[in-house]
């Protein structure tokens, strides 16, 4: 970077880059990542290299075979919007709801599939509590996922 006090966070990834993507970093609060290392990163330079420091970006380094190095990455400003998919997520813990998936998919490549009983079951019923307007506690969710 330009300024001696702006930093590059790099994330290094040993799988692959599916289900990154540049044009949604948070994909509905699936990935939260980057606002976390970003606000921590910045918070730690602060305390010890200067006041002035920042972080001017976040990014995911896939070095492996398979993804031959692909980067995907954003400028800070452009993750701005994670505290509001975190404050959403944030708002979840506090009232209790720990809702499963609106998308199956979401769960194809997770090691716990085994306990989850039906799949599409659970999806169903996710959604329908979704589209109940009178579940204030899904609220935060419906943002996320809309």
């Amino acid at each position: 970077n330009s300024n001696k006090n702006d930093f590059s966070v790099w994330d290094y990834k040993t799988g692959s880059t599916w289900g990154y993507d540049r044009s949604k970093p948070f994909r509905q609060g699936r990935r939260i990542q980057s606002v976390l290392y970003l606000a921590l990163s910045e918070k730690r330079l602060k305390e010890t290299c200067s006041p002035t420091c920042s972080v001017a970006n976040f990014g995911y380094f896939f070095p492996g075979f398979r993804e031959h190095g692909e980067r995907i990455s954003w400028e800070s400003h452009q993750l701005k919007a994670g505290k509001e998919v975190l404050a959403g997520l944030v708002e979840m813990l506090q009232t209790g709801c720990f809702p499963f998936t609106t998308d199956p998919s979401d769960v194809n490549f997770t090691d716990y599939r085994m306990v989850f009983s039906n799949i599409e079951e659970l999806v169903r019923n996710t959604r329908i509590k979704m589209k109940n307007p009178a579940n204030k506690n899904m609220e935060p969710f419906r943002k996320l996922r809309s």
